[in-house]
């Protein structure tokens, strides 16, 4: 009864590792038809290439402070920032518009308009409209036209704010998961040396016949679920490294001979 449960078990156990694999090399060949796309070329490149030596994840080199003027490398934030800036130029020209406009040098019969008649109706002035223009006349849509500016330009500040809030919150998440995944990571390191120091000893002890074979399998089984941990954890840091390169807008360089502490303080906005 006991041997026929191990069977079962370990058929179990086969099949869960079968569709493991099955799932791996789908995502596999997945990301070698995107990668020939990328490439510019057909589904035929994706079989000439092959597996790269496994990737090291490199050192988080961050300052204790990052300051938040990184981020204005970002697409993102400078698209933001320049649409701020945009609008308050166009307040600038909208407040403009209240002023008159008068050529002097085609103000031919200027010298008869005197104070009191100046504002005058604009109809009054028609022969005089290449040389004088007078937007008082309108004030009403000028004024609509400087409230309209005011609020397109405060939506844009808005629009930043949340831009650049949500930049340092990306930045924040990305500093917090290469920290978090670089301790796990060395932890899974430690944990797969002492199970691969198990199978050793499982070994001779089998050899010794001190254990079954099934005793030994299982030690194995435990360093194969070991090395699967430590792989995954190593994607997981690659993949949590690219996303903070992005969220930095293009990573961080430490100036030459700037100490590069190991840990991220704070983020300063």
């Amino acid at each position: 009864m006991d041997n026929r449960m191990q069977l079962a078990t370990a058929r179990a156990a086969l099949a869960a590792a079968s569709q493991q694999l099955e799932a791996a090399q789908r995502g596999e060949r997945a990301a070698a038809l995107t990668l020939a796309a990328l490439c510019g070329q057909g589904p035929g490149f994706a079989d000439t290439l092959h597996a790269p030596a496994p990737l090291r994840a490199a050192p988080l080199a961050l300052p204790v402070a990052l300051p938040a003027e990184l981020l204005a490398r970002r697409p993102d934030v400078t698209a933001a920032l320049w649409r701020v800036e945009a609008e308050a130029r166009a307040i600038k020209v909208a407040r403009a518009a209240f002023l008159p406009n008068i050529n002097l040098a085609a103000g031919l019969g200027l010298a008869s308009l005197g104070a009191g008649n100046l504002f005058e109706a604009a109809s009054h002035y028609e022969q005089f409209a290449p040389a004088i223009s007078l937007p008082l006349f309108d004030g009403g849509r000028l004024r609509a036209n400087l409230a309209g500016r005011d609020a397109a330009f405060d939506a844009a500040v808005a629009q930043y704010n949340s831009t650049l809030v949500q930049a340092i919150h990306e930045v924040a998440d990305g500093v917090s998961a290469t920290q978090s995944l670089d301790r796990e990571l060395r932890a899974q390191e430690q944990a797969r040396a002492a199970t691969a120091e198990a199978w050793k000893l499982a070994q001779d002890q089998l050899g010794a016949g001190v254990i079954s074979e099934m005793q030994a399998l299982r030690v194995q089984q435990a360093l194969l679920q070991a090395d699967q941990r430590l792989a995954q954890l190593r994607a997981d840091r690659l993949s949590a490294g690219v996303s903070l390169v992005v969220a930095l807008g293009g990573g961080y360089l430490p100036p030459t001979g700037a100490p590069t502490p190991a840990n991220v303080a704070e983020i300063q906005p």
